[in-house]
Order: C-alpha cells, then sequence, then structure tokens
C-alpha cells in the first residue's frame, strides 16, 4: 500500500479526461471517516422513467457501469489505497472540453464575493461571468461555468427570502425605520394575511419632497413579473433638472381603493403637504382618487401617454398627414386658449369627426393636457411621465421573472443612492461663477446668483431673445445685441406666424402680404444704413490723408525681416522639406 495525495488525483482525473463521484464512506463509533470511496462519474445506471411520466426536460444519459473506481483506507490522517481500478468502459472526454468536468468545478470565496457585489450592483450574471473569465485568461482557467454562477446567485437569492418574501421585506423596513426614525412605511394585508400593498420612502425622499414637491409625477407602468404587482412610483426634479424619489409604493390592482389607500398613505408620510402640480396618465379611477384626497392640487395629464392614446383609439385619423398636424398643434403647440379653440373647430370641420367619442371625451379634458390652458399653473416645464418612465427603465433592465419584491426595494434603495450621487456632483458642478453671455444685463445676474448650473442653462435659451431686446432699448449706447439672439428671437416669432398663417388660404394671403412689405422697408433701410455708413467711413479716409500730408516728417516703410527657415516664395510640402533636408546631410 501506497500514501495517496487526494488533490493529486482529482488533477490525474481531470488531465485523462473524466469525471468523480463520490460514494459512501465508512465512519466509526467516534463519527471518524475510516473508509472513503469515489467512482467514475459513469459509474451505476440511472433510474428508468415511467413511459407516461412527463419532464419539462429531456436529459442524455451519460452513466454506463464503468467499473473504475479508487478507495481509501483512513487511520490517523493517513489516506491509503485499499482498492483500485481504471478499467473505463467509455471513451474519455476531449481536452478541450475537460473544463467542464463537474467534479473539479468551484467558486472560490473570493469570485462569490466578487460575482455578489457586481450582481448586487445590476449587472447581469451573463455579463458577470464573462468580465470573471476574461480576467481569469479564458473559460478553461476559470474553474467555473455560467451555470455554476446561476446557481450560486439563485441561492443567494433563496437565502435573501428564507423566511418568506414578504415577511423579509417587512422585517427589512423595521430594521431601516429602527436605524433612521424619519424612514416611513406603511402596508396593507388581506383577509387571507398576504400582503397586498405597502408604501414606503426615507428621510432623503422627505427632504427632496420639502424642497421639490410643487410638481409630482405618479407614474403605474411598470409591474413586477413574479406577483404581477404595480409599481407606483412617486418621482419629483430638483434644481438640477434630475429624477429625485419622493416614494414608491406596490398595489395589488388599480382600483379606486387601492389608490385612496396610496394617496392618503403619501400623504401622512409626507406630514401633510400636497402636491400643487401632479402628472398622470389617463387611469379614469385616479382622477377621481386625486379630487378625493388632494382637492386644491392641480391635475395634469401626461401628454406622451394622449399621443399613444391617439394611436390606438383613433387610428383611422391619427395617421393622415393633414389631421395630424392639427393634433400635434393642439397638443404641442398651441399659446393661447383662443388659438386652441379655432384649431379645433377647424380640425372637426376639415375632417368631419365632430361624433368621434374619444375626441369628444379629450375635449372636455382639454384643461388637463393643452399646455394653453395652464400658463398659470407651475409645472417646472415637465410636459409628461416620461421623466418617472427612465427610472422604469432601469428597473426593467435589471428585472428578471423570478425576482422578489424584497430584492426590487434593494434595487431602489441602490438607484437612490445613485441619484443623491449625482445630486452631490452637480452641487460640486455649481461651485464655480457662471459666465453671463451679457454682462451688464440686470436678469442675468439675478438669474446666475439664484438657478444652478443645468437651470441656468435651460432658462437661458428662452430668455436669451428676451434680455437682449428688452433692455436694448433702454441702453442702446451699452448694450449690443448680437446677430444670434436676434435671430433666434425672429425665428420664434416667424416660426407663430408660419404656422397659424397654414391653417387656411385667408391666413396665407394676409402672411404673405405684410412678409412682403416688411422684406421691401427692410432693404430699404439697410440701403439707407449702407450709403450714412460708406459716407461716414468716406470723411474719415479723408481726414486721415489730410493728417498725413501736413506731417512734416517723412513715414518711412516698415524695416523688412525674414524669419528663419521660411522663404519669401511658396510655402514648401513636407516631401519637399525632408528631401531638402537629406540632401544637406549627405
Amino acid at each position: 500500500m501506497e500514501n495517496v495525495d487526494v488533490d493529486k488525483g482529482t488533477t490525474d482525473q481531470e488531465a485523462k479526461g473524466f469525471g468523480i463521484r463520490k460514494g459512501p464512506n465508512t465512519h466509526n463509533r467516534n463519527n471518524e471517516m475510516t473508509r472513503c470511496l469515489f467512482f467514475c462519474s459513469c459509474q451505476g445506471q440511472s433510474d428508468k422513467l415511467s413511459p407516461f411520466q412527463e419532464r419539462k426536460r429531456q436529459r442524455l444519459e451519460y452513466r454506463c457501469g464503468c467499473l473504475a473506481r479508487i478507495k481509501f483506507k483512513i487511520s490517523n490522517g493517513i489516506w491509503e489505497v485499499c482498492e483500485f481500478s481504471d478499467e473505463h468502459s467509455h471513451p474519455m472526454i476531449e481536452g478541450n472540453l475537460r473544463h467542464f468536468i463537474q467534479f473539479d468545478r468551484k467558486l472560490t470565496s473570493s469570485t462569490k464575493n466578487i460575482l455578489g457585489t457586481m450582481i448586487d450592483a445590476g449587472i447581469r450574471t451573463k455579463k458577470a461571468v464573462r468580465y470573471l473569465q476574461n480576467e481569469a485568461g479564458g473559460i478553461e482557467n476559470a474553474g467555473f461555468i455560467e451555470q455554476d454562477a446561476h446557481n450560486f446567485v439563485q441561492a443567494h437569492k433563496r437565502n435573501m427570502i428564507n423566511s418568506g418574501d414578504a415577511q423579509t421585506l417587512i422585517n427589512h423596513f423595521r430594521h431601516l425605520h429602527s436605524e433612521d426614525s424619519n424612514f416611513f412605511y406603511s402596508f396593507q394585508v388581506d383577509e387571507d394575511g398576504r400582503l397586498c400593498n405597502f408604501f414606503w420612502r426615507d428621510s432623503i425622499s422627505r427632504l427632496h419632497y420639502e424642497c421639490f414637491g410643487d410638481v409630482m409625477i405618479f407614474d403605474i407602468t411598470y409591474r413586477t413579473k413574479r406577483y404581477n404587482m404595480i409599481c407606483a412610483q412617486f418621482v419629483g426634479v430638483n434644481n438640477h433638472w434630475k429624477n429625485v424619489f419622493f416614494g414608491c409604493a406596490f398595489l395589488c390592482n388599480e382600483t379606486t381603493d387601492s389608490f385612496v389607500w396610496l394617496f392618503q398613505t403619501f400623504l401622512k408620510g409626507m406630514g401633510g403637504k400636497a402636491p400643487k402640480t401632479i402628472f398622470t396618465d389617463q387611469a379614469h379611477a385616479m382622477a377621481a382618487v386625486i379630487r378625493q384626497v388632494f382637492p386644491n392640487s392641480y391635475h395634469r395629464l401626461c401628454e406622451w401617454h394622449i399621443d399613444r392614446n391617439a394611436q390606438k383609439n383613433i387610428p383611422q385619423l391619427y395617421w393622415k398627414h393633414g389631421f395630424r398636424n392639427y393634433f400635434d398643434t393642439l397638443l404641442w403647440r398651441c399659446k393661447s386658449e383662443s388659438e386652441f379653440e379655432v384649431i379645433w373647430q377647424n380640425m372637426i370641420c376639415d375632417w368631419n369627426c365632430a361624433v368621434n367619442s374619444w375626441l369628444q371625451k379629450l375635449y372636455d379634458l382639454r384643461k388637463k393636457w393643452c399646455p394653453a390652458f395652464s400658463r398659470s399653473i407651475f409645472s417646472a416645464d415637465i410636459k409628461s411621465t416620461q421623466r418617472s418612465e427612465s427610472t422604469n427603465r432601469v428597473f426593467t433592465e435589471m428585472a428578471c421573472k423570478t425576482i422578489s419584491i424584497t430584492e426590487f426595494v434593494k434595487h431602489y434603495e441602490q438607484q437612490t443612492t445613485e441619484m443623491c450621487d449625482t445630486e452631490a456632483t452637480e452641487d460640486y458642478k455649481c461651485q464655480g461663477k457662471l459666465k453671463l453671455f451679457i454682462e451688464d444685463c440686470g436678469i442675468l445676474k439675478h438669474a446666475g446668483s439664484v438657478y444652478s448650473r443645468r437651470i441656468f442653462t435651460r432658462w437661458t435659451k428662452n430668455a436669451k431673445h428676451k434680455c437682449g431686446f428688452e433692455e436694448y432699448t433702454e441702453k442702446k449706447k451699452t448694450l449690443k445685441s448680437s446677430m444670434t439672439i436676434r435671430l433666434n428671437g425672429l425665428m420664434k416669432v416667424s416660426f407663430t406666424v408660419m404656422t397659424l398663417a397654414a391653417n387656411d388660404v385667408d391666413s396665407e394671403e394676409i402672411a404673405r402680404k405684410y412678409l412682403y412689405l416688411t422684406k421691401v422697408e427692410i432693404i430699404k433701410h439697410q440701403s439707407e444704413l449702407y450709403v450714412q455708413n460708406h459716407e461716414k467711413n468716406r470723411s474719415k479716409f479723408n481726414s486721415f490723408n489730410d493728417s498725413v500730408s501736413g506731417c512734416k516728417d517723412q513715414i518711412l516703410d516698415p524695416i523688412k525681416k525674414k524669419d528663419k527657415g521660411n522663404g519669401y516664395g511658396r510655402m514648401k510640402s513636407k516631401n519637399e522639406q525632408r528631401e531638402k533636408k537629406h540632401h544637406r546631410e549627405h
């Protein structure tokens, strides 16, 4: 008999191309192992299946009754071979496939830590495995395959909700509340004790709501795949034009009772402060609930959702070019209520759609979606719920069919942390002083002192023309409005005129008439201005000649100088310079 290194034996089996399965072990009275048996992975026969038994996945048969085995006798920590057979009744696994042998595949503790960290950061398991395999120099050197990583991740998720998904979630909320007294959560259970609705928000969300809660977006477009629950997000915009979370909830359905409980819970969690403006989609149950819970809030409908609903409800009209021009103008470009009424009546008459029930309902809700009726309502320049849908995209990318609500809450917390980091980055970028394109403009100086960098940039896009025009009349001698500012202002006014003029033939004739008169007046003015400038430049030139002729000393030419390396003729190319240098050296 001889002493055998077990690790060396596993390396030998991998080098020869066969797998190993552990056999039964023998223990003494002290529960110490005295015999250890290893088989070839192809040993024995698989259990026979009944022809009527169905399986989700058909597996191939690998076990063929191979008799190769090795048995060890263990005494005082020394392993001795007491039985050995290396007769295999099957072909060996080829060398380029031996890293798939299951016995020698394992995830080390460091690999598990890296994999777990990457999964928690929202990286897909497949991409995390590809990164680890590339770091190891290929799949054959990694020591594991993708299936091993998936098994580890699924086991980690099962351990996370070992006491039940809902109970683990509530325990997590209780732990957060014990660490932060400002953390708020509330939940409902049905008659069977199952979790049906719950809401939570942290202290940062409460602070953000206190500062930026005048305008709120409520979106319910995302659903979990595991429980088919509705994810209801409360989203706002901070002073850097970035998304912030005010809270989040999960609902089992879209009934009025669920929305009433959610909005009342949200109001309780925010100290009774209601938003001034709230954006939602066209859910019928939601409108009545907002009137009940937020009676003093202005309810706005998402314009993007209206556009999508138009594609579904009036496809026979929506895809017609002429009707689409009318509809887009009503939805996005109306400047006044009278303009809206005129364009709406023209659309109804031209396309004979007065009896369309969906359009009639949309007209009844015009004050909730048309920008012409909300000029006096603060909306932070938000027109749709797409801001919250951008966060939905993040959750959709990380979600899968088996994601639990506890895991979703963890990802939500990570997304909140990323938003706080983005806000801190923007705060740091605002430490400097903003550059003003008009230095002595009072309103720009004030805006630069109160607005953040990103908001100031957005504000100046609309304010450039107004500042350049209004203050130019008062400071004509000191303020020069640039051509870009004048051009932007004229383009904005002219686009509005052209949009109105294109509605009918008479409006077009009026626009053409006055545009022609305007063109004539401008040409006349510029001609007179050219003559005045020409006379002014001519008098300056004559006065300069008179002063030169009256000078006693003669004016001499400048000294001619030749820069080193520059000739008087044409500039030589690089090839010519290289050839000239070569001739000099030889």
